[in-house]
């Protein structure tokens, strides 16, 4: 039995890629990723070695919801490249360090909902690893808005506020990022800079419009589905 050269013929290393690409429940390996990253967050911080422990599976998540969806070597080498570098930064004391870290996390987080929501939107018909993919979409949203809350917290004292007192935990930014995406809005965690402000009105937006154009995008898909199986069984 004859199996796939590494290389396609013209070098790019998309076929080197193919088998990542096509995993057919590769949504749903993502969406279990990241559902245990969010789940153990509260247990990892404080013990063994803490935040880059927290960091290091946030990193790998990351790397796995990229080259999913990517399909061409030259985009997952410059993912990894990236992420190395992250986890050097985020290995070094310096509250700027640090920062830079995050930062770069945020660039990859983007580039991952980027990738997916074109997933979704390239998709033909309505599949259940359509519907994975969507929530995937949603939940890697809520994360980057919640290191983008990260990122302010290093840069600026008393940036997030949580009962007047500041917060400065990654599990208190997945907290308020979630409750301004769901427009949930319990009041005990608030954004006090103007900077971040912004960024919670631009992800109480991105929630709404989640829910109306993404939604009514699946939907009209799966309704042209149906209408088609419906004519092809009447022919």
């Amino acid at each position: 039995m004859k199996t796939a050269p590494l290389l396609s013929p013209t070098g790019d290393g998309s076929t080197w890629l193919e088998p990542r690409a096509s995993l057919k429940l590769r949504f749903a390996m993502l969406l279990a990723a990241v559902l245990s990253w969010m789940l153990l967050l509260p247990f990892i911080h404080g013990y063994f070695l803490g935040e880059n422990v927290r960091h290091l599976l946030a990193v790998i998540t990351i790397i796995f919801a990229i080259t999913v969806t990517v399909d061409t070597r030259r985009a997952v080498i410059l993912t990894l490249a990236c992420a190395l570098v992250s986890l050097v930064l985020n290995s070094q004391k310096s509250p700027t360090v640090h920062a830079a870290s995050i930062a770069l996390d945020i660039v990859l987080l983007v580039f991952a909902c980027y990738r997916i929501l074109r997933s979704v939107f390239s998709d033909p018909v309505v599949t259940s690893e359509t519907l994975r993919a969507a929530v995937c979409l949603y939940l890697l949203l809520g994360v980057t808005f919640a290191s983008a809350y990260f990122l302010g917290s290093l840069l600026m004292p008393n940036a997030v506020l949580q009962n007047n007192a500041p917060a400065k935990q990654m599990t208190d930014m997945i907290y308020l990022s979630f409750s301004t995406l769901t427009n949930l809005g319990y009041g005990d965690i608030r954004p006090n800079a103007s900077a971040l402000r912004s960024i919670a009105m631009l992800e109480g937006i991105s929630g709404q419009l989640f829910l109306t154009l993404l939604i009514a995008r699946l939907v009209g898909i799966h309704t042209t589905q149906v209408v088609n199986n419906g004519k092809g069984v009447r022919s």
